[in-house]
Formats: C-alpha cells, sequence, structure tokens
C-alpha cells in the first residue's frame, strides 16, 4: 500500500498567521490490502484533518471514523489507518495556530484526537461537504475548507505575539538551541513561558525542541 502527499501553499490571507501549510494525502490501493495503515512521527505542531475523497478514516486501535479530525500535540508515533483510496487534506497549524484561532487550549488535546463537532457545527459541517461534493480540483476544495476555517473562527483572542514569535524561531531552528530561557528578555520569567507552551503548544518547551530534533534527524535520514 504507497502512499502519496501533495503540499499546497496557504492562499487565505489572514489564515497565513495561523496556518503553516496543507497536504494532499492518501493510499492508493493494491490488490491484497484493504485498509491502509501507517505510523507517523510527532509533527511538533496541531493539525486537522478533512475527508475530500471515500467514506472515512480512522487512527491507531480505537477504530472510530471521522469526516474531520482534529490532532493536538502528539509526543510520541502514531498508528493511521484509512481506508483504501481515501483522500484527506491536513491542516498544518502552526504550533500556536490552532488557539489563536479557535481558543482551544491545547493542552487537553495533547497526544488526543478528537472529532470536528467537537469545534465546528454539526449542521456547517454538512453545508461545507455540500460544499464539497460538486468540486474535485484540490485548488477549488483548498478554498473552500479556507473560507469555512476563517468563517468558524473565535473572535476576540487574546494573542501572545512576543511569545508566537519565539516558538517561531525555535521551530525555525528545529528545536536546537542551547537553553530556550537566553531567548526570554529580562520582563519575562521561564514560568511565564512555560505556562504558555502548556495552554498554547501543548507541551513543555523542552519536550517541543525535543520533537523537532527528533523531525530534523528523521529528515536527514530519509532524504
Amino acid at each position: 500500500m504507497g502512499h502519496y502527499k501533495i503540499a499546497y501553499t496557504v492562499q487565505h490571507p489572514f489564515l497565513k498567521d495561523f496556518i503553516i501549510d496543507y497536504w494532499v494525502c492518501g493510499f492508493h490501493k493494491s490488490l491484497n490490502d484493504s485498509i491502509a495503515f501507517d505510523v507517523g512521527p510527532p509533527s511538533g505542531y496541531p493539525i486537522i484533518h478533512f475527508l475530500i475523497d471515500g467514506k472515512s478514516f480512522s487512527y491507531n486501535e480505537k477504530k472510530q471514523s471521522y469526516q474531520i479530525a482534529v490532532m493536538g500535540q502528539l509526543l510520541s508515533h502514531f498508528a493511521l489507518c484509512r481506508q483504501p483510496e481515501v483522500k484527506v487534506l491536513c491542516i498544518n497549524f502552526k504550533p500556536y495556530g490552532l488557539y489563536n484561532l479557535y481558543g482551544i487550549p491545547t493542552n487537553v488535546l495533547t497526544n488526543t484526537i478528537i472529532c470536528g463537532t467537537n469545534i465546528f457545527e454539526k449542521n456547517k459541517i454538512n453545508e461545507l461537504y455540500k460544499k464539497l461534493s460538486s468540486v474535485t480540483n484540490h485548488e477549488e476544495i483548498i478554498q473552500l475548507i479556507e473560507h469555512f476555517l476563517w468563517d468558524n473562527r473565535k473572535k476576540n483572542i487574546r494573542f501572545r505575539l512576543y511569545f508566537d514569535s519565539l516558538v517561531d524561531e525555535i521551530h525555525c531552528r528545529e528545536g536546537i538551541v542551547d537553553d530556550i530561557r537566553l531567548l526570554l528578555p529580562k520582563q519575562f520569567c521561564a514560568r511565564t513561558f512555560q505556562l504558555y507552551f502548556n495552554e498554547v503548544v501543548g507541551c513543555s518547551p523542552k519536550h517541543f525542541s525535543r520533537i523537532l530534533r527528533h523531525k530534523c534527524l528523521l529528515k536527514s535520514m530519509f532524504q
């Protein structure tokens, strides 16, 4: 069972502050396979999966089927199980993007996958999929989902832009930071940064850096 991934850039101007990019992912059906199975490393950021072709997809041993799945900060490798010929759009959020867009404390999503109905109203999801049923072009699908994401954002969220910029710097360095406390100006204590990470990113700064270094190592091994 081979799998594929096609990357797309963010087009909606306001979503660029929250989202890294998009992947259209899927599995090719082989003669002997009835279920697609793969194992992925922790990403270092939350993800929303939208089913865009096929009946359903599921994760791990729970076998719960999803149309929209929200994945928090995963701290270890995870198993992904999908039906053959299923296609999903992955929304790869910036580490703080899901919190800043929807106000969800990401520590409650750490190592957790929830159904999209926990964030979006069921009737709005139905409206989205009614629109998606009439398009097949990836760019048009992304445009519809971008408008859905933006229209359903939570307003009046207090952003902590300075800390967000520090997360961007750690992410840019792929977690290779001698001492994260050295990034903080004197007016911020390490405890405040820890609390921000716990609520907004979903793990400690140390664990976040460890995930990024692990991803960097995997990238160097398989390139």
